[in-house]
């Protein structure tokens, strides 16, 4: 069975907050430490990304602009459809990615905007039933271990945001 894997430091969001995308850039980009979350924010900020006064990106620019500012490949997914494997085994080549979208049941009282990391899959790339997507919610850093056909009626992913 083939399989791509790439290793991560689990970064985990303050409980609660809107840091979900900072924990996958640190994730992504192998930062970690006791700072990294801050000091993403304050990167991020200096590099004009659009973000609100709670650090919510801006749900139009925010992934593209992160991306660049992070020196990031970025592609826009398109709506309502289920992607193939290969959309992450292919990128998961250069080190680990991540999937920012709609959580499709959000928890109460939370925003349904989320961003995850992932960092490996295994099975057939080009189906998205038989391929098992392995990553990181940042949400108390729990693991994702499912087909990423189950990921993607969990979450609609909108961006995928991976190493240049």
């Amino acid at each position: 069975m083939p399989s791509v894997i790439r290793h991560i430091h689990p970064v985990s969001q303050p409980h609660g907050s809107n840091l979900c995308w900072v924990a996958v850039i640190a994730m992504i980009t192998g930062r970690h430490g006791s700072s990294v979350l801050e000091d993403i924010i304050a990167e991020a900020r200096a590099r004009q990304v659009p973000m609100d006064s709670a650090n919510r990106l801006d749900e139009t620019n925010g992934v593209p602009a992160l991306a660049r500012a992070f020196g990031l490949s970025h592609h826009r997914c398109p709506r309502d459809e289920i992607l193939a494997g290969s959309e992450l085994s292919t990128r998961l080549t250069r080190g680990p990615l991540g999937l920012f979208g709609t959580l499709r049941a959000p928890p109460s009282g939370t925003t349904p905007r989320h961003a995850v990391a992932i960092h490996g899959v295994t099975g057939d790339f080009t189906s998205a039933s038989s391929c098992t997507a392995l990553g990181a919610d940042p949400r108390g850093f729990s693991a994702i271990n499912m087909s990423f056909f189950q990921l993607q009626t969990q979450f609609t992913i909108e961006w995928i945001v991976w190493r240049a």
